[in-house]
């Protein structure tokens, strides 16, 4: 896709006007760092071919804010830098480095009033059109342009949260309401219709208000055709809406923001009390605003993007106690122990991009091994297992994967074995939630429910679900203070309850996820295989000073 838009741009740039055919030339290059970014032998015009490499190098070395060649704004391409398991499958690096690109770089309809800005506006307003229309009339093997980035956009949207700023379609529809459903390109060299053009989008946005909250309206000069849309997962928009600008003197934000901010009243009192909150008036105030803006926009979302449906799971986690649950689940103990989860849950997603490949690291103890030596989950004699009976939670779970399937199998990008695996999750799933709802009523498990227990670590194994890979992932920066935050995920944890049942009280134990924070340096940051020596080393950080209302060191 991306070559033949690079050709179709070349078609346009030698029919186009003196203008026009500048902005086409300028989308060869934009093009031509996408193909490049796929495939590093990928063959280039010579005459873009510099602005190509210098845009490449920056985008590999990802290390911070630097002035864009081709555009020439400053770009934090730190963006691109894939974490996680992304970072360890070469395909899969490309690929996201590839799809940031696509959805990182705008071509702005105003950057400003200024008279300099307003031209500038013009000349990406008009390489917008033009990337619009070569995507609209390139062909890509039999197909259009358009078909195979609709596929791409799709995926990325769902699985990548490419879902801010207007899109393609927005274009399209604006370009056919001022220029009409077949434009001349000598239109593009008449300014009082493009600044018509630039005018409708600005007006668009104020109708759909595609913003988050008053940060991200105030970046009105970045607005723009991202051409796969920006990616906007939802903790970098509650990380954007609590610190700096819009949250003054916080540079840098904490993980429980997240909790906080899907209702946790809980995670804000830590907040406020041990990660210096009192000192920002105003915050628990901007966390209730920010509270009803993710319901609003999670029920909005939560079907078309994969970590908006996750956040919905994560949000019934935490449900405050009430009556008919068992008692270990009204303490605060449980209540910390549900946001220590959900962090760990959160790390492993964003840190999980791809499958486990060859990554050239200090190989970590597999899945089998680690439940050799820790089973997942042992109760007493009398009861085969047990599940934390939050039965919404799993039923929402349930939905997700069920969704996901669907939509991976009409897309034609689920073969046999993966389709085989989610019906086995989500068979799972709902054997689960019916055993927790016979948990919060007292009604003995049947045989099946029993069966299912029993074999869970199997199941579990062969769904490849492992929790002792550890994933380290940026969090945030304070540059004031020279220093970087990241958050990992280091193996395994051991939870022990006591919990009463059919009459009687039995001690269950269950593996989960541990969580860390890593406060280090500017420019000094981890990176996986080091994280990995620490904690083989037994160098790990303390974990989060909240977590001692249910966490033992040392046994």
């Amino acid at each position: 896709m991306s070559l033949a838009l690079m050709q179709r741009s070349a078609d346009l740039a030698e029919a186009a006007g003196k203008k026009a055919a500048e902005a086409a030339r300028a989308n060869r290059a934009f093009f031509g760092v996408a193909a490049r970014l796929l495939d590093e032998g990928c063959p280039l015009p010579p005459e873009v071919e510099d602005v190509v490499e210098r845009e490449v190098r920056l985008v590999e070395v990802a290390s911070g804010e630097e002035f864009s060649p081709l555009f020439g704004y400053r770009v934090d391409y730190r963006l691109f830098r894939p974490e996680g398991a992304l970072a360890g499958d070469p395909r899969a690096a490309d690929f996201f480095r590839a799809a940031v690109w696509y959805g990182a770089m705008v071509m702005r309809a105003r950057p400003g009033e200024e008279e300099a800005l307003v031209e500038l506006g013009r000349r990406e307003t008009r390489q917008a059109a033009l990337a619009v229309s070569a995507l609209h009339t390139a062909r890509v093997g039999e197909g259009s342009a358009l078909d195979v980035w609709e596929r791409v956009w799709q995926f990325c949207r769902f699985f990548l949260s490419c879902t801010g700023g207007p899109s393609v379609y927005d274009y399209t529809r604006v370009m056919r309401e001022v220029l009409g459903g077949r434009f001349f390109l000598r239109d593009l060299e008449d300014e009082s219709k493009v600044d018509a053009l630039a005018g409708r989008l600005l007006e668009q946005r104020a109708e759909n208000d595609y913003g988050w909250g008053p940060w991200e309206r105030e970046e009105r000069g970045r607005l723009g055709l991202r051409f796969l849309g920006e990616r906007k997962p939802p903790d970098r928009l509650v990380r954007a809406s609590l610190t700096e600008p819009a949250v003054a003197g916080r540079a840098m934000g904490c993980g429980l923001d997240l909790p906080a901010s899907l209702g946790s009243q809980r995670a804000l009192s830590i907040i406020m009390t041990l990660y210096g909150g009192e000192e920002h008036p105003g915050l628990d105030a901007d966390v209730e605003m920010l509270r009803r803006s993710l319901v609003m926009r999670g029920s909005l979302l939560a079907t078309g993007d994969l970590s908006w449906g996750l956040l919905e799971v994560l949000r019934q986690m935490l449900t405050p106690g009430a009556g008919g649950l068992p008692a270990f689940m009204l303490t605060p103990a449980w209540q910390d122990r549900c946001l220590y989860a959900l962090l760990g849950s959160w790390v492993a997603w964003r840190g999980s991009g791809a499958e486990d490949a060859d990554r050239g690291e200090v190989p970590a103890m597999r899945a089998s091994e680690a439940r050799q030596e820790r089973p997942l989950s042992t109760v007493s004699d009398v009861l085969p297992g047990y599940v934390e009976p939050n039965p919404a939670a799993l039923a929402r779970l349930s939905a997700l994967a069920d969704m996901t399937e669907r939509g991976l199998r009409e897309k034609g990008m689920l073969d046999e074995e993966l389709g085989l695996r989610f019906r086995e999750l989500e068979s799972l799933l709902e054997t689960m939630r019916g055993a927790a709802a016979k948990e919060l009523s007292g009604i003995p498990f049947s045989e099946e429910e029993a069966s299912v227990f029993r074999r869970l670590p199997e199941m579990l194994l062969s769904l490849e679900i492992d929790g002792a890979e550890p994933l380290l992932i940026g969090f945030g920066e304070d540059p004031a203070e020279e220093a970087v935050l990241q958050v990992a995920t280091g193996g395994a944890v051991v939870c022990h309850f006591v919990l009463f049942y059919q009459g009687a009280y039995h001690y269950a134990r269950g593996g989960g996820l541990n969580y860390y924070e890593i406060r280090r340096p500017s420019g000094a940051e981890l990176d996986p295989e080091s994280w990995r020596r620490m904690l083989e080393g037994g160098e790990a950080p303390l974990p989060p000073p909240w977590t001692d209302t249910f966490l033992r060191l040392g046994g």
